[in-house]
């Protein structure tokens, strides 16, 4: 399998894969396929496709029926050099739900396609069909070789389940639903790792009923260094076709990335084909890697994680972007680094960051982090910074949405300023954050005084909103209060 996240603008993933995708936009489809061969003398071989959607990163709209639905259009097309040899356009109709508000599936998709033997592009365009602007583009370049004097293997697909199928559905292969699993990412609540492979021909390298072994192991990544003693194998017969489907235990298997290597090997242990995926396991409880010094970071792996799915422009703006959450340390680091234009060391220090932060999940913790960076420039971008750069957008990242706001951006006497309240701020009651814009010809607000733990404190925060009305001179705390009536008081409460 060749997994792909359209989360991001141009990269490249175990092959020639790239995505592109605006940024303001947040659908982020992970895309993956497999292509099998035909056991026959003049069958085709195929490709399969598979799609999964966050159900978060799409939108659900409200039905006649009441129920909620999120619906996105998939277009598909391969390519052989410029002309387009197969196209199909289809809806992805999510399962309808109660309500919008708590949506904990995915949409998943799965299509076949017979191709002759030739190189490809696979091109798929996804649109949200209930937001528009929620657009995401994936392209892979692979090629459909038929090989019938010699045994070979198809690509391994890892399972999110089997089960033997009642009826026939587009999941069903050799009386099985096979469900795909797309995102190849197990946490601790994951403690066995399934998979479907085909191998063909055994029979031309072999006598007819020969028996061979098909053996499958969990190895370190690039090995064959088995993890664990996690090593099975299973006795067929030299055929046109074996099928193998099993389930490995993984629940002692530690966090860390991993090769799941299937091998055809002869009575005399010669080995006849190998094939290999890849898939990430994060062990609950496991102690990330401890960083203390740059070079370090080169202890941190990063093959198929969602750090390698952003382009050098996206890795910079997301790096600098993740400054309102960091410790002082991390700030450091990152200015340094932003410095040195090290895409390397910026991708493993990302990841790094995020793995400190949620280690079951890095990828949704960026993911929903990304989110809030989208929406802090929607809200507080300016012509000079970028939305994480200016005070607000500070504290919107760093403590989320106040309950309340106050703006008075055209008070008598006053410069232009805000009220933020959050009712509890991290086990703190009653914070409050007020901006104001002290240059009013360029506009920007600034943070001028909080309750806040850690944040700025400035006692005379009033006489710095009413300066340029109050001469310094007159100037006493309680008159301001009098002079203004209760618009200053109802935003002062206790400080």
């Amino acid at each position: 399998m060749k997994r792909l996240s359209a989360i991001s603008t141009i990269f490249i993933l175990l092959g020639l894969l790239w995505v592109n995708q605006v940024q303001a936009q947040s659908l982020l489809p992970v895309v993956d396929y497999a292509i099998f061969g035909s056991p026959s003398s003049k069958g085709k071989s195929y490709i399969e496709t598979y799609i999964l959607i966050p159900g978060n990163s799409v939108q659900f709209v409200q039905k006649n029926n009441g129920k909620y639905q999120a619906n996105v259009e998939v277009s598909l097309f391969f390519k052989s050099k410029t002309t387009i040899v197969q196209f199909d356009k289809y809806v992805l109709d999510s399962k309808e739900v109660a309500t919008a508000n708590a949506v904990d599936f995915n949409l998943i998709d799965l299509q076949r396609h017979t191709l002759q033997d030739g190189d490809y592009e696979l091109e798929l365009l996804f649109k949200d069909l209930n937001d528009t602007t929620r657009t995401a583009t994936f392209n892979s370049a692979f090629a459909i070789t038929t090989v019938r004097n010699k045994t070979v293997m198809s690509d391994i697909v890892l399972l999110e389940s089997f089960k033997k199928a009642p009826f026939e559905t587009m999941y069903t292969k050799n009386g099985y639903n096979l469900i795909p699993d797309v995102a190849q990412y197990y946490p601790d609540t994951r403690n066995s790792i399934a998979f479907y492979v085909e191998t063909y021909h055994a029979n031309k390298t072999l006598a007819q009923d020969a028996p061979y072994m098909l053996s499958y192991a969990i190895c370190k990544k690039g090995t064959n260094k088995v993890v664990n003693n996690i090593s099975k194998f299973k006795k067929v017969k030299a055929s046109n076709i074996e099928v193998l489907m099993a389930e490995v235990d993984i629940t002692n298997l530690p966090s860390g990335n991993y090769d799941l290597v299937l091998q055809a090997i002869r009575a005399d242990k010669s080995l006849m084909v190998e094939n290999r995926t890849t898939f990430q396991r994060n062990k609950k409880g496991a102690k990330p890697v401890e960083i203390n010094e740059e070079t370090d970071y080169n202890q941190v792996e990063i093959t198929n994680t969602f750090v390698q799915e952003l382009s050098k422009t996206e890795l910079e703006f997301f790096l600098k972007a993740t400054q309102p959450i960091c410790t002082d340390k991390e700030v450091r680091y990152i200015s340094n680094i932003a410095r040195t234009k090290d895409h390397g060391f910026m991708a493993r220090f990302l990841y790094h960051f995020w793995t400190q932060r949620n280690p079951d999940n890095p990828r949704m913790a960026f993911h929903n982090y990304r989110q809030r960076v989208i929406k802090a420039d929607a809200l507080y971008k300016t012509s000079i910074f970028e939305g994480y750069e200016t005070e607000r957008g500070r504290i919107f990242l760093r403590y989320g949405l106040p309950n309340e706001v106050l703006e008075r951006p055209n008070q008598p006497g006053a410069l232009p300023h805000e009220v933020w309240h959050y009712y509890d701020l991290q086990g703190q009651d009653n914070i409050k954050f007020i901006f104001y814009v002290p240059n009013l010809g360029d506009g920007e607000y600034k943070l001028l005084h909080s309750n806040a733990q850690g944040e700025i404190r400035e006692p005379q925060w009033k006489s710095k909103i009413f300066n340029n009305r109050i001469p310094v001179l007159d100037w006493d705390i309680e008159n301001i209060d009098d002079h203004h009536g209760s618009k200053v008081r109802e935003i002062d409460g206790r400080y």
